[in-house]
């Protein structure tokens, strides 16, 4: 055999070894590992049972108690906790939300709660409607964009 020859052999085994290594590492990811499940959800006006003079929540508190605020954090948890195939969404986005309190309660009803950071800005709306984001990833940096006087900032 000629120099020429093994050559070719060689970078044929090379590359041949290359492709397989690429392709078993590509199989030792899950697909489940490759995707990223992304829900959000309007909780309808998930306040807590605090009567509070700052949050405008006259309207809730007139018929909002103890133990309707406390079904509803359970029934969210419970279907929120079945998404994803009963992991938990990565990251959810909630809409009309009192403040950041009740993000927490809601996140402390949820099967794996300590795996989720809380991301909530206090917006300018008149009605305390807010929004927020439940998410498993490390936060970096968080703003809000102000849309117009009385309308929800978007996160």
């Amino acid at each position: 055999m000629n120099t020429n020859t093994v050559r070719s052999k060689l970078k044929w085994i090379c590359v041949t070894i290359g492709v397989i290594v690429f392709l078993l590492a590509g199989v030792c990811f899950s697909q489940a590992e490759k995707e990223l499940y992304v829900a959000t959800w309007n909780l309808e006006n998930l306040f807590d049972d605090v009567d509070d003079p700052q949050a405008h929540d006259n309207e809730m508190m007139a018929w909002w108690n103890t133990a309707l605020y406390q079904k509803k954090l359970k029934q969210l948890a419970e279907i929120i906790g079945q998404m994803n195939d009963g992991k938990g969404p990565d990251i959810l986005a909630v809409i009309e939300v009192e403040n950041a309190f009740v993000i927490h309660a809601l996140v402390s009803k949820l099967p794996q709660p300590k795996q989720y950071t809380i991301v909530h800005i206090e917006g300018e709306t008149s009605r305390s409607m807010e929004v927020g984001l439940i998410t498993r990833f490390p936060v970096i940096s968080q703003s809000t964009h102000f849309v117009w006087h009385g309308v929800r900032d978007i996160l």
